[in-house]
This record gives C-alpha cells, structure tokens and sequence, in this order.
C-alpha cells in the first residue's frame, strides 16, 4: 500500500463524505462549495463533455460524477476510479454510472478508452515521483485529440504531507515532458471556498 493510498483509508475512515473537502469544512460548507464548483464547470467545461465518454478520476463518492453525467448527455457516458474502496461503494450506491477500483498505478481500461480524463483537487495529492506515471497513463488512455480537464491547487506554497503544491506552469511543463499533452487554458480561481488559497482549472489536450 502506498502512503497516499492509506492516507485516504485513514481520511475516509475519520471523516466519511466529508473526506472530499477541506479538513476544516462541515457539511453545510461542503454544500456551498460543492454548489459553486459545479457552476464553475457549467460555465467553463459543459463544451468539452457533451457526448464524450468521460473518466472521473478520483472521484471520491462521486460529487462531480453525476454533473459529468448531465453534461455529457445521452450519447456521452461516465466512469469513475478512486483508491477508497468505502468512497467507490459510496459513489455506485448512489448513482448509475461505472465505478471501479484503482491501485494508484495502472488505470483500469483500454488504451484510447475516453475521450476526458477529469480531475478535481485530486493530481494536487498524488507525489512527483508517481505523478509521472499518473500522466503517462492519461495519455494511454485518451484518444488522439482528448482533453484533460483538471482543477488543482496552483497556490504558491511549501507542499505538506498530503499535498504537493505546483503552480499551473509546473502542471504544463510536466503534460509537455512526460504526457505530451499541451495547455489549451486555464481558468484561474482566486479563492473558492473561503481557505485563501488558489485554484486553476487547467484544460490540457492530446496531440491528434
């Protein structure tokens, strides 16, 4: 088991739901915030999500997953992985969409399966040294020509236990080097849920 991996056991096991947010975070501002992401997605990802198939990675009990579902439509469809076993139960038991299993190393699909891999404050968590083969397996598993689309903590600060702050060009340089995967934009978002810290919805795209 990997540090990472049972950090979240632990998390999970103390906090339940609330693991997908903020440690200071009750269940009334985890609403809020929760409510204000999917706006933000509304506005700036709905375009790249209608009819694709998309993987929610880190999905977590699946508080994206469903917005994702809407947003793709009819012809679209959506999966998601996450290394909590409790979270990955969670999620399917509350929605009809995929839910699988991750060991942290090697997604769960075919090569050129989606057409998004879509993450939110979850790349922010995963150590450089295995970060690299995070982005080695998007690439691996996104067709020619589909997006990353990723909401990560690009605040300019020392990185803690659990989280390891990069700024959005320290994202690009490593979708370039590892993944070849390229900017397209990026949406800065000063402070969304009152911590003062910054965040960036990152759209990264696979060559043809």
């Amino acid at each position: 088991m990997t540090a990472m991996r049972k950090y979240w056991d632990d998390r999970y096991a103390r906090q339940k739901n609330l693991t997908i947010g903020h440690t200071s975070f009750d269940e009334s501002k985890l609403k809020l915030v929760t409510q204000a992401s999917h706006e933000l997605l509304v506005d700036h990802a709905k375009p790249y999500l209608i009819g694709k198939k998309i993987l929610d990675f880190g999905c977590g009990i699946g508080r994206h997953t469903e917005l994702l579902g809407d947003m793709a439509g009819d012809k679209g469809r959506v999966c998601g992985i996450d290394i909590n076993e409790w979270a990955i139960g969670e999620a399917a038991r509350h929605s009809v969409y995929e839910f699988k299993s991750y060991d942290g190393k090697i997604i769960p699909f075919r090569s050129s399966s989606f057409d998004v891999v879509f993450t939110w404050t979850v790349l922010q968590h995963v150590p450089d040294e295995e970060l690299v083969n995070t982005i080695e397996e998007f690439n691996r598993i996104l067709r020619r020509g589909g997006y990353l689309i990723a909401y990560e903590n690009t605040t300019e600060k020392k990185n803690a236990s659990h989280i390891w702050f990069r700024n959005v060009d320290r994202y690009s340089m490593l979708m370039v080097t590892v993944g070849l995967l390229f900017r397209e934009k990026t949406y800065v978002v000063p402070d969304m849920d009152g911590t003062g810290e910054e965040h960036s919805l990152m759209f990264f795209r696979m060559p043809e």
